[in-house]
This record gives structure tokens, sequence and C-alpha cells, in this order.
């Protein structure tokens, strides 16, 4: 079980007990947290229904993700990979009334903030446009090293989602789901 009380062998990336110290501290960023933010516009709340059609084809859902209804997915606008959160009850208590692309209300604490606006679930007006342009440059740059005849593709998953994978497998690894060695 995890601190929150969720089954360890069901994967889930809760934002209510993110495992900060399971992701590399270079890939979390310092945002402005403070402002005028928005609920990001290309997230979907799964308890608002279905997803829409332009995200339906590409959310999956995998026997051993854990059950909830209350997951915000969010797509990243430049890889356009789809990533779910699950939400505890503080933190869908502060999402459940609001809606993607609208402001923000000023009462959600500090704390929650940071989170959230790590997930990129709370944005600025302008982020889309600086994730694209910023996926770019690493892009171009990537080309450029590939010409060795391999890369490393940083900032592909998620860093939330880094944790929660280690913390999955871990668990995974413990109880013995897979033969490690040579």
């Amino acid at each position: 079980m995890t601190p929150h009380g969720l089954p360890s062998d069901l994967y889930h990336c809760l934002l209510d007990e993110q495992p900060y110290y399971l992701v590399p501290p270079r890939l979390l960023r310092q945002p402005e947290i403070f402002g005028n933010v928005l609920i990001n516009p290309d997230c979907w709340f799964s308890w608002e229904g279905p997803p829409p059609p332009d995200k339906a084809e590409r959310v999956e859902w995998n026997e051993n993700f854990l059950p909830s209804d209350h997951i915000v997915w969010v797509e990243d606008p430049a890889t356009h990979a789809i990533w779910p959160f699950w939400l505890g009850d503080e933190y869908f208590n502060y999402l459940r009334t609001m809606a993607p692309g609208r402001l923000v209300r000023q009462d959600i604490p500090c704390h929650v903030r940071w989170v959230l606006t790590q997930a990129n679930i709370l944005v600025a007006s302008d982020t889309a446009n600086q994730r694209r342009r910023q996926w770019e440059e690493w892009v171009e740059g990537f080309a450029a090293t590939f010409e060795n005849g391999y890369v490393v593709l940083e900032n592909l998953i998620h860093p939330f989602h880094i944790g929660a994978l280690r913390r999955y497998y871990r668990h995974r690894v413990r109880r013995g789901f897979y033969s490690l060695g040579d």
C-alpha cells in the first residue's frame, strides 16, 4: 500500500502523494505558481464524461492501472502524449468545480498550485506555444547529435511519472513479478 492507502501493485501517478524523492531534481522546474494561471485547455477531467474524440483514440486503459473516476488526462502540446494524473480527495476538491481553459481560483494553497503546475494542469496562457518551441529546439539538437548513429532523448516521460514508474516497478520486483539476473 502507498502512504495514501492505494494498492502498490496497480499503476497510478497520484498527485496528492507525489514521490518527489524518486524524481531526478533536474527534471523539476520552478514554474510561476502565482498570478493568473488557467486550467490547461488541453486536459480532460474523467469525471466530466468520456474523452473528446481527438483524445479518445489515444487514451488506452491498462488492466494494471488503478481504476478511478478522478483522473486528469493532460496532453503535451509538443509530443501529443497524454499523461494521466490520479487525484485523491484533496486535489479533487480543488479541481472538481473548475474547467479546462478557465482561470484558476486564487484560494488554492501554494503546495497544491506547485504540484498542479508541475503536472501541467495549471498553465500560463502561452505555455503550449512555449512548450512547442522548446521541443522544436530539442529536436534540432537531437538531429545534430544523431549523426553519431544514436541519440539520448530526454523529456519524453513526465517527471512525476518517472517517480510513479520507479515506485511501481520497485514494488513489482520486490514481489517477484520479474526474474532478475543474467
